[in-house]
């Protein structure tokens, strides 16, 4: 909604909105790391600093945001 209203259109906004956005929220990986059963247990690695989950998150949000982008016409 907020990608829209700030009149962002096309693929490439897209993925740098999302990209922002994923930036923004990665520190709160610490809030589950501490938190979360599973990672409490030990059924899921740290998260915060492994590489694998963040470049999972990076291309997750990349293909969220050009798909969001190209969807979002001009107004």
């Amino acid at each position: 909604m907020l990608f829209r209203r700030l009149g962002l259109h096309g693929w490439k906004s897209g993925i740098a909105a999302a990209q922002l956005e994923g930036a923004a929220l990665w520190p709160g990986m610490a809030v589950v790391d501490r938190y979360h059963p599973d990672r409490r247990s030990g059924a899921w690695p740290p998260l915060l600093l492994n590489p694998r989950v963040f470049g999972q998150e990076v291309a997750a949000h990349a293909l969220f945001g050009a798909v969001l982008g190209a969807l979002v016409r001009k107004r």
